[in-house]
């Protein structure tokens, strides 16, 4: 008996050793499978579904030290001041150049301004050098007005209100241009209104960033994300029987532009009676009763998501995020222009206006939007002497039952 326990420990220690050698071999097997498909997916983003390309893009900034912002007391943030700097991330790489106060404006600023614009990344240009961006082509196509820039990247609505009470104001500008993109105002409001209620803890872009990802887990998954394999494999999988997923539409001059879900995840938000919406409402026209004190007009500018300008392309309904902000301008009597109208009507036409990854317009999208506000503002703005005034008028994009633009309306206040 002793003798068979004998032989059948040496059998049982032989498995092991092969059993262990198997492990071993196919753990060796499974990291260089792994190996290879990170290389593969980092020399060919291409590959990855398109809500893991724009996070890696995001993240691609966030190491490469974010929005290299400095606090500011009254506006949270700004950038640095009279610096010339590069964002570079994920094929895109543009510079930019501050004015002494950390807005993208030439120097010195002008003693008064006809147009003061106020907004986010929309407002600053991100993704364009400066000569690119739609405010200076605007100036560029209105040389007789004076315009200034205080677009802030990220910001929340209340700072557009900040802006324009710390540097707007003293300016005395005839009209504020705020350029509203609703995804980030919808996304961003709330932010700060806690970071407000927490005691202004550390810097805002800081404290949003850090809250997004506190908690073990959360540090875990930040860490894995740094893999583009593991990270197209999680948004991979999220897709499976989502009820919108990411697309890529190929245009005739060979580039392409990716959309990923993320940029509409907050269109259930995106109504009248929403405690998100009702709030950016209610700071628009907080700044509209701001600027009327200080004889200045509000003139807010839709900026549509990539999914909505392209939406002629996809042959599939898209969530509308800036359809109910123009429903409810209309019944408050806010003086606003909806870009979503031309940009679907250029796409139709087959013209690339978006970066590929990112959210925001490429050089032609800025041009076409450019253009855009000149018409509009020469149209009823400019007159020989500068500006005219809206006088109770404005123009939006009158939406089909389709959800599709019409012609232009014209509104007008004919009392007094």
């Amino acid at each position: 008996m002793r003798r068979l326990g004998q032989i059948g420990a040496r059998f049982r220690a032989r498995a092991e050793r092969r059993g262990g050698r198997w492990l071993a071999l196919a753990l060796a097997v499974l990291c260089a499978v792994a190996a290879a498909g990170e290389t593969l997916l980092r020399s060919h983003e291409g590959l990855l579904p398109e809500e893991a390309a724009l996070r890696l893009f995001w993240r691609e900034i966030e190491d490469r030290g974010g929005l290299k912002a400095v606090p500011h007391d009254d506006v949270a943030y700004l950038m640095p001041a009279s610096v010339e700097d590069e964002i570079r991330a994920g094929g895109l790489a543009f510079t930019y150049r501050t004015d002494p106060h950390g807005f993208r404006n030439s120097s010195p600023w002008p003693p008064r301004a006809d147009v003061v614009i106020l907004g986010d990344s929309l407002a600053f240009g991100f993704g364009v050098d400066d000569h690119q961006s739609w405010v200076s082509r605007l100036g560029e196509q209105l040389p007789e007005l004076e315009i200034v820039n205080l677009g802030i990247l990220a910001a929340a609505p209340q700072q557009y209100l900040l802006a324009y009470e710390t540097f707007g104001a003293r300016l005395s500008p005839e009209l504020v241009v705020v350029a509203l993109y609703p995804p980030n105002a919808l996304g961003a409001v709330h932010v700060f209104d806690d970071w407000i209620a927490a005691g202004k803890p550390e810097r805002l872009d800081l404290w949003r960033a850090q809250r997004a990802r506190s908690g073990r887990l959360a540090e875990i998954k930040r860490a894995l994300m740094g893999s583009y394999l593991i990270t197209g494999l999680y948004f991979g999988a999220k897709e499976i029987g989502a009820t919108v997923r990411g697309r890529t539409i190929r245009f005739e001059d060979g580039g392409r532009v990716r959309m990923a879900p993320a940029e509409i995840g907050m269109a259930p938000l995106a109504h009248a009676g929403h405690p998100r919406f009702d709030r950016v409402v209610e700071i628009l026209l907080e700044l509209r009763a701001a600027a009327a004190a200080d004889g200045a007009e509000l003139l807010v500018t839709l900026f549509p998501s990539k999914w909505e300008a392209l939406e002629p392309l996809l042959e599939q309904p898209v969530p509308d995020l800036t359809e109910p902000f123009a429903r409810r301008f209309d019944e408050l009597g806010v003086p606003y222009l909806d870009l979503t109208g031309v940009l679907r009507e250029r796409a139709a036409r087959g013209e690339r206006l978006f970066l590929e990854v990112d959210i925001h317009p490429n050089p032609e999208g800025y041009r076409l939007i450019a253009q855009v506000m000149a018409d509009h503002l020469k149209g009823q703005l400019v007159t020989d002497s500068g500006l005219g005034g809206l006088g109770g008028c404005w123009s939006h994009r009158a939406r089909t039952p389709g959800g599709r633009h019409g012609t232009a309306r014209r509104q007008c206040d004919t009392t007094g």
